[in-house]
């Protein structure tokens, strides 16, 4: 359903999507992820950045960082910005899936 919202693009539900992000399970994260991703709102950017930071989920995190890097060049922009501030071996590894799709979670 959350994935049909992106192809009707509602901006009023996509909004309510965002808000309620932090509490819903990670399987309707996933999904709202994709959503943002599709009809990327004017905030999309600033919401997918919030969520990268705030996820502990290996998975999530690199879905996230995808659809940051695949938004629009903004968002290769943002993740070599953030990947530029990053000094931990395990978080490189992260980007280094993130740029490169061959690469499988």
């Amino acid at each position: 359903m959350i994935e049909a919202i992106g192809v009707l693009q509602n901006n009023n539900i996509e909004d309510a999507l965002i808000a309620n992000y932090d509490f819903e399970p990670i399987s309707v994260q996933h999904s709202i992820i994709k959503t943002v991703t599709e009809t990327k709102p004017d905030k999309g950017l600033e919401f997918l950045k919030s969520a990268f930071y705030k996820t502990f989920d290996t998975s999530l995190k690199i879905t996230i960082g995808r659809a940051i890097y695949n938004y629009d060049n903004d968002g290769v922009n943002l993740i070599n910005e953030m990947e530029s501030k990053i000094d931990d071996g395990f978080e490189n590894l992260i980007f280094e899936h993130i740029k490169n799709p061959l690469i499988k979670v």
